[in-house]
């Protein structure tokens, strides 16, 4: 053979194994994009193929369970408070209602009566009592939701936490505690909550703030009972929002229902105070004691401020 034969022969061979190597290495990548994709597909789908059991409990559900059963939503107990105030800002459109969270000398979150508070109490609440029975293998977010009972979209902000088992998993444990509502299971459990976004730990709770602020025209839930959430809000009176035009109101919704009702309304119009009361409205809720305490408390706020 001659010699050029030999070397065409010899960059023959080396091309023929450049080109098995270039196949191997295309099918391995088609083969992981098939793997990937075909995961993917079956996480998304492993509840209807039986894979995934909604109903399954979340990690030492029954320790949880005791923890959780006395816990009450409702921030009525704060608004009447004696140290409860009310603040509005009209340079930056906000409002905020003062001493309504509360801490010991360690910072650790208190309710009120040990058992009362809104959902980022109630979350934050159970966020310290859940962390001693869970081990390194798990993980705590707070996530903010929409719940599509009485938190719908577009505004609709309701906090709860996401246990996820971070142990390796073709299907990833996630379980939801929500302890306003007392529930305690698989992510797929909640089909009628949209997931918004986690947080590694809430604003207030972290700065250990006694305030909540809200912008106007924004209504910060009070109490739910019986089907209806009742919510609080200063709003603007005619697009002014000034110290001659504002409004304190309180609000009720019936569940699923994206129309909210007024229950007592007190208002500046152009520097004119009128108000609004509902008494047959608001005790599908409440007492008609308790309502009555709640727009004593109202008034109060509206003339102190």
């Amino acid at each position: 053979m001659h010699k050029q034969d030999i070397q065409e022969s010899s960059l023959l061979s080396k091309r023929i194994r450049l080109y098995k190597i270039l196949a191997i290495f295309f099918a391995c990548i088609a083969i992981s994009i098939c793997l990937v994709a075909s995961i993917r597909w079956i996480r998304e789908n492993a509840q209807e193929l039986g894979f995934i059991d909604a109903d399954e409990k979340g990690p030492h559900y029954k320790q949880v369970k005791k923890i959780m059963t006395p816990l009450r939503y409702s921030g009525l107990k704060d608004l009447l408070d004696p140290d409860t105030r009310l603040s509005l800002d009209f340079e930056n459109n906000n409002w905020t209602l003062h001493n309504v969270h509360h801490f010991d000398k360690k910072g650790k979150l208190l309710l009120k009566e040990g058992r009362y508070g809104l959902c980022g109490d109630l979350a934050a609440y159970m966020y310290e009592q859940l962390s001693p029975y869970l081990d390194k293998t798990y993980s705590i977010k707070f996530v903010r939701v929409a719940e599509s009972g009485f938190f719908p979209l577009p505004q609709g902000s309701h906090y709860v936490l996401k246990i996820t088992d971070r142990s390796l998993h073709v299907f990833p444990r996630e379980f939801i505690l929500d302890p306003s509502f007392h529930k305690y299971r698989r992510m797929e459990y909640f089909d009628n909550y949209c997931f918004l976004n986690e947080k590694s730990a809430l604003k207030f709770y972290e700065e250990k703030n006694k305030d909540q602020t809200f912008a106007i025209n924004v209504q910060c839930p009070i109490l739910i009972k019986r089907d209806f959430i009742i919510q609080m809000a200063v709003t603007s009176v005619d697009e002014k929002f000034d110290k001659k035009n504002f409004a304190v109101d309180l609000t009720i919704t019936k569940r699923y229902a994206y129309v909210s009702k007024s229950i007592f309304s007190i208002r500046m119009k152009n520097g004119i105070r009128g108000t609004y009361k509902n008494e047959g409205l608001a005790i599908n809720v409440m007492t008609r004691n308790e309502f009555e305490k709640l727009v004593h408390r109202i008034s109060y706020f509206f003339e102190n401020l």
